[in-house]
């Protein structure tokens, strides 16, 4: 089984953007995306390919380009995708759009830590993963808290209930350069998890309550965020996910 990594993926897009004509037909956002979704259908239907570990931080991984146009547009969500997102900027002109994403994407392929911090977890915050007090995951794609459903009483309904994360030790919040907002990540034993946002501020992942994407949500507060030494490409030495 041959391994493809993310710096496989972007060399393929540096193609793209060269002779978009010979892979897409014509320069126009909608045919990258329609070539992006099948391509991506195929690594995953196939089965010839499996993604290759890193452990360092970058390249993020190209689902993240939703969340960057996101915080590009200054859009509230990201549910539109970076497609739709990049054609409402561009007056839905898809040959337009196509410029205007290869001009952010050429900007999120450079993208740098500037700063981290990170806090190792406490015995209580640990306790509250394990014990599911604020949240609980009930199935490969579904979590569950008080505030959407999750009693005792609904286990049934819901299936096993389990803990969020795996022997969990510490969060990490990371600046990313050029103003592009935070990331946030979870340390296991075994691996550095990413949550699959990019954050406008370091306040919406440390100390919102309201924020169903927080670490709060799964610990409870978080009070020992430290600033630790930063490279531009942290490297953890455990699998990033």
């Amino acid at each position: 089984m041959t391994e493809f990594s993310e710096d496989d993926f972007y060399q393929m897009m540096k193609s793209i953007k060269k002779r978009p004509g010979v892979y897409l037909g014509t320069a126009d956002i909608n045919l990258l995306y329609a070539f992006l979704v099948g391509f991506n259908l195929a690594l995953n239907e196939t089965g010839a390919y499996k993604p290759k570990s890193q452990t360092s931080l970058f390249p993020l991984k190209f689902w993240f380009m939703h969340e960057f146009a996101k915080v590009k547009k200054k859009a509230g969500s990201s549910v539109a995708g970076w497609k739709n997102i990049i054609l409402s900027e561009c007056g839905n002109d898809p040959r337009a759009a196509l410029d205007r994403f290869f001009e952010y994407y050429d900007e999120f392929c450079t993208l740098k830590a500037k700063s981290i911090k990170k806090a190792v977890l406490s015995e209580k915050n640990i306790l509250a993963n394990d014990n599911m007090l604020y949240t609980a995951r009930v199935s490969s794609f579904m979590t569950v808290t008080p505030s959407n459903g999750f009693n005792d009483d609904n286990d049934e309904f819901f299936g096993n209930k389990r803990p969020i994360y795996d022997s969990p030790q510490a969060v990490y919040v990371i600046e990313l350069s050029g103003g592009n907002g935070f990331l946030c990540a979870v340390e296991t034993a075994s691996d550095i998890q990413l949550i699959d946002h990019i954050f406008y501020s370091i306040d919406e992942i440390i100390g919102d309550e309201d924020n169903d994407d927080s670490p709060e949500r799964v610990f409870g507060p978080i009070t020992t965020l430290t600033e630790i030494e930063c490279s531009d490409n942290p490297d953890f030495g455990k699998p990033v996910h």
